[in-house]
């Protein structure tokens, strides 16, 4: 992608800097998320209180500049 910090891959301590004007990229980072799904008949046979649904998704991404 070339997305991603390259010039500091010796020290990875300097890496992280999105502020600084010698900055170069992205630093990969952990993270976590879960969504889980149930199919509606399921949910209707379990006898939930609501039934929520998804209507639409968006994701944006804008990078600090």
């Amino acid at each position: 992608m070339g997305a991603l910090s390259t010039v500091y891959n010796d020290t990875p301590e300097q890496a992280s800097r999105p502020y600084d004007h010698k900055r170069d990229g992205f630093v990969m980072a952990e993270g976590a998320g879960m969504l889980l799904l149930e199919e509606r008949e399921a949910a209707l046979a379990r006898g939930p209180t609501s039934t929520p649904r998804s209507l639409a998704l968006a994701l944006i991404a804008m990078p600090i500049i």
